[in-house]
């Protein structure tokens, strides 16, 4: 598939599990309960914040690989937010992070398929890995 292919699949999913407001609420709790340094970076953090934060990031990275160079600018300043330097969002934590993130789609998404997941998992890896060649 190509990345256009995937960028329509985890577009129209994430529209669909996003229908219900409670989908990053879900996600946080899975994620937070995942480990407890999970769980000690985000306390005390401004979930509704946070939440916008990553939707607008997942549609910038889906805008960043359908070809826009201002999105990819947008991504960098998020990956900085995230290094070593800032709010130190370890390399190791990405991989929890998705499988928090899939499960949670798993369960929201009522269309959900292997080759959606599929599509989920390359498209977020192109994330990840911008995220921590930057770290």
């Amino acid at each position: 598939m190509s990345d256009q292919d995937d960028v329509e699949l985890v577009n129209d999913s994430l529209e669909r599990c996003t229908r219900r407001h409670e989908f990053f609420e879900a996600f946080y709790r899975r994620f937070s309960e995942s480990s407890d340094e999970v769980a000690a970076k985000f306390a005390g953090t401004d979930l509704r914040g946070q939440t916008r934060a990553l939707r607008e990031s997942f549609y910038l990275l889906l805008r960043a690989l359908g070809g826009e160079p201002d999105a990819w600018q947008s991504l960098e300043l998020r990956a900085l937010r995230h290094d070593r330097r800032h709010l130190d969002i370890r390399p190791g934590l990405y991989g929890l992070w998705l499988e928090c993130l899939l499960e949670t789609i798993r369960s929201f998404d009522p269309k959900v398929d292997a080759t959606i997941e599929a599509a989920w998992r390359r498209t977020m890896k192109k994330g990840i890995d911008f995220m921590i060649e930057r770290y």
